[in-house]
């Protein structure tokens, strides 16, 4: 078409290099030919939805939904497909329509004027409302956050999975009070009245000329009474809320899935085209559909002179017709769902009153119930495999109270607390216990092949007692009954009926894998130690020759770890931290300890005492010399011992000193009284204290591993310091004497991460070498995570700088670094623009989901504000005055 335009001849191999067309003749061909370009694809997007819906209606009719598993996957696949098809052309028709409201406005000289191209953002959709799938998920997960804006936001998102309409109303009164808030509601609820999104049967949804009319009524119905009607039809937005997270944890099915089998409601969200939407939603949004259609109709059919609150009222009343009000009562309406795992195994349910049979071909039929999403409804029993660790736990401890509480008892009754052991005492009773006794009789090669077995099985921690006693060879008819185990107590008795060697064999088992499981270590590889060492050979200026294993300090290459507090005292990068660029390695509170002469030293902990030490080395001494294990045992004594049995505090002391005794160590020691254990971290990643350490490949700091510490497949800390990644050339004889010549030449210092210093770096906008004389004026260094131009494609986002002359730095560039392109802000440089932050969004100030959070800035108070009121006009008084 743009060819026939141009040219005047017809050619279908013809390619558009761009969306932009310009022509030389009539400024206004190119907007032309975007138009007709746009039209043809916005009809090839017509054909496509009409032959969704006509599939759809051969697959299932409107209001069913298909009853087999292989016509449930194929129609989830068709309403995702029909779905992307209505939002081409709604994209289309929209950028058509704002090509000719704008055809008037353009003026002839105005050649070069541009309407951007057809995007989802111009859409009333699902799609174009704000993607916060990993911070919902965060957000559920318990993480705190410092914007208040995303906060609100995420509240009244999660709100709405929770069961009943408790709550639901204030919630959404409270968030309304926010804009961004406001918008993604209204949004949502415009985007579900017209049938934008892909949880509805797509013959329900109109065409795009309805659509386009619905939302354009809808839209100027609302007007200013945004909130009133957002209030008043709390239930439709609800479910228009839920029909967007559907899309949102769409992006997440691992844990949506978990969230089901866990009970959460959350889980009940399911998405086109992985799984089909819950019945009961696609009930409800059909009804919206029908309440976005109604609503048209009837207020097209209001006279002219009607005002807006007629308008608000009619939209209003069409709402609530169509998808109605949730009952408050405790008695609600009785909606029992069946979920059979063949068809549905990660979320998707059905009604009890429409539930065909595994073989059936008959679609059945959907309804709509406000409390769709319930307690009752959303748990589902799951059979839970008893675990070997936790019937060995429970074992041990049952043995542990039952020598401990009589000499509690005893030592009650003799005005005595046992709330810790002396040494001796401690190890007396462990090495009586049955469960120690029993093990104790295992043969050393027995006990090897058990750490083996336990080595090589990652899931050690988790194994069932069915399967770990079948690993021990345990008969198989007592495996059986392992296996049909439904408490811990029927557990326990099968695994006590087993032979003295099968049963010393599970429990250290046991033994062995919770000792792994506290500490957890993960070999990443020979290319990232490789990448470990290289980066720590630059760090410490070693040569390729030198051996780092053995050249460089062990604080450098190990993980340290103090037993008694608990501690890590190497210098880690944490996500928590401040922004800067991190370039430490060593140790904090800690001290050398030297050994003999020829022998080696290790490194201990020096936090000082703490009064949990004191206290616990206070009572072993008063274990010591009080001795109850001399003092005789008399009928009166015991007598007085049971006599506060039924005391609640009496219980709560006996819970506490069994669980303190069960704990303790022999002895109590101070932090330096033993060295601390030392990990090795190069090409491992270890765990301690749930935590993930290892070493930065790029600058050899100790980092705490996190998602998005990673640069490519590499673990990075993002806080490496650019100039230690510099090396001078092997060839030159003087390091300092290379670099200034480099430095003078303007030239790039040959590294191996071909990465030069920031005070190198030439201006980003002319290219001007930075100054070599120390009275010229140093470029302006900013931080730019989004440019990917020269040395930034070698480096990870958070180490991104870019240079700026004093001609071209703006004040406006560090901020605008941080959330616009590169290309953009080059074109406002050199027309000599500020850039408007947010008017994409259509807000001056700036879309505060997306642009920044002006949450954070502290808030001043009426005095200051009238403080520097005064101050400015004190100021302006004295100019005057001098000017005179």
């Amino acid at each position: 078409m743009a060819a026939y335009l141009t040219t005047g001849k017809f050619r279908e191999d013809h390619s558009i290099t761009t969306w932009m067309v310009t022509c030389e003749g009539d400024p206004f061909d190119g907007i032309l030919i975007q138009d007709i370009v746009s039209q043809c694809r916005m009809a090839y997007g017509v054909m496509l939805e009409a032959f969704a819906r006509q599939t759809a209606l051969d697959t299932t009719p409107i209001g069913y939904m298909p009853s087999s598993s292989q016509s449930t996957a194929k129609f989830a696949r068709i309403c995702s497909d029909a779905y992307m098809a209505a939002l081409w052309t709604d994209a289309h028709a929209q950028y058509s329509f704002n090509l000719m409201e704008s055809n008037n406005a353009v003026k002839p000289a105005n050649v070069h004027s541009s309407f951007g191209v057809p995007c989802v953002r111009l859409t009333a959709s699902i799609s174009s409302l704000p993607l916060i799938s990993t911070q919902l998920e965060n957000y559920v997960e318990g993480k705190t956050y410092t914007s208040a804006t995303t906060k609100e936001l995420l509240s009244v998102i999660s709100r709405c999975t929770q069961s009943g309409s408790r709550g639901w109303e204030p919630a959404l009164k409270a968030g309304l009070s926010n804009d961004v808030v406001k918008r993604v509601c209204s949004a949502a609820l415009v985007a579900c009245c017209i049938g934008m999104h892909p949880q509805l049967h797509p013959a329900c949804r109109p065409t795009w000329e309805d659509r386009f009319i619905s939302q354009t009524v809808i839209e100027l119905a609302m007007g200013g009474h945004v909130e009133d009607v957002l209030c008043q039809c709390n239930v439709a937005v609800k479910e228009s809320i839920r029909i967007y997270m559907c899309s949102l944890l769409n992006d997440t099915p691992a844990s949506r899935a978990a969230r089901f089998d866990s009970g959460n409601g959350i889980g009940l969200l399911t998405s086109c085209p992985l799984q089909l939407t819950h019945p009961a939603l696609q009930a409800a949004s059909q009804n919206i559909v029908k309440a976005g259609i109604n609503a048209t109709k009837a207020i097209g059919e209001l006279e002219p002179t009607a005002d807006k609150c007629s308008k608000v009222k009619t939209l209003v009343g069409e709402i609530l017709n169509c998808i109605g009000m949730e009952t408050r009562c405790r008695k609600r309406q009785a909606y029992s769902i069946v979920c059979n795992s063949s068809r549905f195994d990660s979320g998707t349910t059905n009604t009890a009153s429409i539930v065909g049979s595994k073989n059936s071909v008959d679609p059945v039929q959907i309804a709509y119930v406000p409390s769709w999403i319930n307690r009752a409804h959303s748990v589902r029993p799951i059979p839970q495999k008893i675990r070997a660790i936790s019937v060995a736990n429970e074992m041990m401890s049952r043995c542990f109270r039952a020598n401990f509480v009589p000499i509690w008892v005893h030592a009650h009754g003799n005005g005595i607390r046992a709330s810790r052991f002396a040494p001796s005492q401690q190890q007396h009773v462990h090495e009586t216990s049955p469960t120690h006794l029993i093990t104790r009789g295992l043969d050393e090669q027995s006990i090897l092949k058990l750490y083996r077995q336990v080595a090589r099985d990652h899931l050690s921690y988790y194994k069932s007692v069915s399967s770990l006693a079948s690993l021990v060879g345990v008969d198989e008819q007592i495996v059986s009954n392992m296996s049909n185990c439904s408490s811990i107590e029927t557990a326990i008795e099968l695994v006590s009926s087993l032979s003295a060697r099968h049963g010393a064999l599970f429990l250290t088992y046991c033994k062995i894998a919770s000792l792994k499981e506290k500490i957890l270590c993960y070999d990443l590889g020979s290319v990232t130690k490789e990448k470990q060492l290289r980066a720590l050979r630059l760090r410490f200026d070693l040569h390729e020759s030198e051996d780092v294993e053995s050249d460089l300090p062990q604080h450098a290459r190990f993980l340290y770890w103090c037993l008694q507090c608990g501690r890590v005292p190497n210098a880690c990068v944490e996500a928590s931290s401040r922004a800067v660029p991190h370039n430490e390695v060593g140790l904090a509170q800690t001290m050398l300890r030297v050994g003999p002469l020829g022998g080696g030293s290790d490194v201990r902990c020096a936090r000082r005492s703490s009064a949990a030490l004191r206290t616990a080395l206070q009572k072993e001494e008063d274990a010591k010399k009080c001795r109850i294990d001399k003092i005789d045992v008399t009928e009166s004594a015991i007598a007085k011992a049971l006599k506060d049995n039924g005391d609640v505090s009496h219980a709560a002391r006996l819970r506490r000193d069994v669980k303190s005794c069960s704990e303790q160590h022999p002895r109590a020691l101070a932090c330096g009284d033993e060295c601390m254990v030392k990990i090795p971290l190069v090409g491992h990643c270890v765990r301690v204290h749930s935590k993930w350490y290892s070493i930065c490949c790029y600058c050899a700091s100790v980092m705490h591993i996190e998602q998005s510490m990673r640069f490519g497949q590499d673990l990075c800390c993002g806080r490496c310091d650019p100039s230690m990644l510099e090396s001078a050339p092997k060839e030159a004889s003087s390091a300092a004497q290379c670099a200034e010549d480099t430095r003078a030449a303007g030239a790039r210092v040959d590294t191996p991460f071909g990465v030069v210093p920031d005070a190198m770096l030439s201006c980003r906008f002319c290219g001007k070498p930075p100054p070599t004389s120390g009275s010229a004026k140093k470029f302006k260094i900013v931080r730019s995570p989004r440019d990917s131009s020269g040395r930034n494609c070698r480096l990870p986002p958070p180490l991104r700088t870019v240079a700026y002359c004093s001609t071209h730095y703006r004040s406006w560039v560090e901020h605008a670094h941080q959330h616009m392109d590169v290309r953009v802000i080059l074109a406002h440089i050199s027309e000599k623009a500020s850039p408007v932050f947010g008017a994409d969004t259509g807000k001056r100030g700036g879309d505060l989901l997306r642009i920044t959070d002006k949450s954070s800035a502290k808030p001043t108070s009426k005095v200051t504000s009238s403080i520097a009121k005064r101050m400015r006009a004190n100021g302006r008084s004295m100019k005057a005055r001098s000017g005179r």
